[in-house]
């Protein structure tokens, strides 16, 4: 049959005249009713509604075509027809000798690919249950199926499969964000948000969805449909301390009475540790040192084991220049939360700021005796000889560290940049990397030495490593954008800078410190990138 069909095609091919070759796809249709391929040429030689007509009769002669069952899918999206696109008309019936699901989904693709955005989601939305056993858990097969569909970029078929799996599991929250991610990657602001009300309808309780949508609201300039959304969501979950902390999104913190009485109503409702912390931190923000000493005071009677706030009132001494006063605050915190190993850091700097080196040793050893094996702490007892400038002691600290822990990334990466000659920095790395596996801080050190060698395609590849490892670490971000200010061109920073924003990274040795500022309190994660840049050596 295949010569035939061939046969009638290459005749068809060398007919100059449409009308002819036409008459000749009829002809052969009679003479081969089973071939699909011909069915299809027919239908395209012709006007939209012989086309319909043909399919009609294809569908007749060769139930089983998918092909033919796609091609009237396109049709029906091409002629404008408003009804319901469908795709596996008799599927259900012939589906044991047509596709497998997998099958089914790569014809989605095919569809995308060619532009039939439409029949790429009526393919999905009638096989996706294709293959699946009773036993079988749906949400994670199909979930899969989406994940494979993106990595291949193929975004239509994975939305389609994402509104498939949401119409089965409508309260799933993680099912929401994977779409919310998809739309995020590679959808529009109106997609995300039409996806995001969608989910805070379908899961009225979660505080994921609720914040997500209001902050999209936000971003679009919505601030009091923001609110009226957060504030809907407060009666619906009046003691979640998340929700309430969302409600001040949008207020004009220079503006205090309105978002104080919210913090007042919240430590009223809510009076977790959490909300104390955020009230605190408000009243440091507008200069308040005093009325936030007071609110720590208070907190502290409730959440005495709260390691946060006790570092809050020390810092607030310290603005003040009273170190006394600071000091008895990280002492009292350390009694109180001996495991805090930012109280003791905290407690050790203080003492180096005011001028007792000695005191800020004897601090760390005292941590370092009550959190063994703990990186930081033997990292900062390093730091401490090196201002010292005590390189002969700083090594020596280095060496009884890395006996202790000798699998920190943030140990070897001190070692590599700060005790290391220029010229064994690269026989360090090799070491660090035999003894570190899979460590953001290396990463990005080893990327540094790199760089310095000239071997900058090298270098991009370890600082993209290092954000695949963890990028919640701002520090990385920022010494990728140095990097790529240095060697790279205009629309590589920006993309660095969108995926940072993104992403919203919250932790890094300077990031942290630039990001909790009082001054930077109401700056964007750009902003804060850049700063973060222009401090980093």
């Amino acid at each position: 049959m295949k010569l035939a069909v061939a046969a009638w095609k290459e005749a068809v091919r060398q007919e100059e005249d449409p009308e002819k070759a036409r008459r000749l796809l009829v002809k052969a249709t009679e003479a081969i009713p089973a071939s699909s391929e011909l069915w299809l040429a027919l239908a395209r030689h012709g006007t939209p509604d012989q086309a319909r007509e043909v399919l009609n009769q294809a569908r007749v002669a060769v139930p089983t075509s998918h092909d033919i069952e796609i091609a009237a899918a396109r049709l029906q999206k091409q002629t404008g027809d408003s009804g319901e696109v469908v795709v596996t008309k008799r599927a259900e019936a012939q589906k044991s000798v047509i596709l497998t699901r997998q099958e089914w989904i790569s014809e989605a693709e095919k569809c995308e690919d060619q532009g039939a955005i439409v029949a790429c989601d009526a393919i999905i939305r009638e096989t996706l249950g294709y293959d699946v056993n009773k036993g079988d858990d749906r949400r994670k097969l199909w979930m899969k199926d989406a994940r494979s569909c993106i990595a291949r970029g193929k975004y239509e078929t994975a939305r389609a499969i994402y509104a498939c799996t949401l119409r089965s599991f409508a309260s799933v929250k993680f099912v929401w964000f994977a779409a919310a991610n998809l739309e995020i990657d590679h959808g529009s602001p109106e997609a995300l948000r039409q996806l995001l009300e969608n989910a805070a309808e379908a899961c009225p309780r979660s505080e994921e969805c609720l914040i997500e949508l209001a902050k999209v609201k936000c971003q679009a300039g919505e601030i009091d449909g923001a609110r009226r959304l957060l504030i809907t969501a407060i009666h619906l979950n009046p003691d979640n301390e998340t929700i309430w902390i969302a409600a001040l999104m949008g207020v004009d913190k220079r503006l205090a009475d309105e978002p104080r009485e919210v913090f007042r109503t919240m430590r009223q409702v809510v009076g977790s540790e959490r909300v104390w912390i955020k009230s605190v931190a408000f009243e440091r923000q507008l200069g308040n040192v005093a009325v936030a000493l007071d609110l720590v005071a208070r907190a502290l009677r409730f959440h005495s084991k709260t390691a946060k706030l006790w570092m809050m009132k020390g810092q607030l001494y310290e603005n003040i220049m009273e170190p006394p006063q600071a000091r008895d605050a990280y002492n009292e915190g350390i009694r109180a939360c001996p495991t805090s190993v930012p109280l003791w850091l905290l407690a050790s700097r203080l003492e180096e700021k005011i001028g007792f080196p000695v005191a800020a040793r004897a601090v760390l050893r005292r941590a370092r005796h009550a959190i063994p094996k703990n990186a930081e702490l033997w990292t900062e007892s390093v730091r401490v000889e090196r201002r010292a400038k005590n390189g002969a002691r700083a090594k020596g600290v280095m060496a009884i560290a890395l006996q202790e822990v000798p699998n920190s990334g943030l140990l070897w990466s001190e070692k590599i940049w700060r005790l290391e000659r220029r010229a064994t920095r690269t026989v360090c790395c090799l070491e660090a990397m035999e003894r570190v596996r899979s460590d953001a801080t290396l990463s990005v050190t080893v990327a540094r030495v790199i760089e310095k060698e000239g071997r900058l395609n090298s270098a991009m590849l370890w600082f993209e490593e290092a954000i695949f490892l963890d990028a919640d670490l701002g520090d990385t971000w920022g010494r990728y954008l140095r990097f790529l200010m240095r060697h790279g061109t205009d629309e590589h920073q920006q993309t660095l800078i969108s995926k940072c924003v993104r992403q919203q990274p919250r932790h890094g040795e300077i990031w942290q410190a630039v990001a909790k500022y009082p001054a930077n309190a109401s700056k964007t994660t750009e902003e804060i990138l850049k700063i973060v840049v222009g401090l980093m050596r």
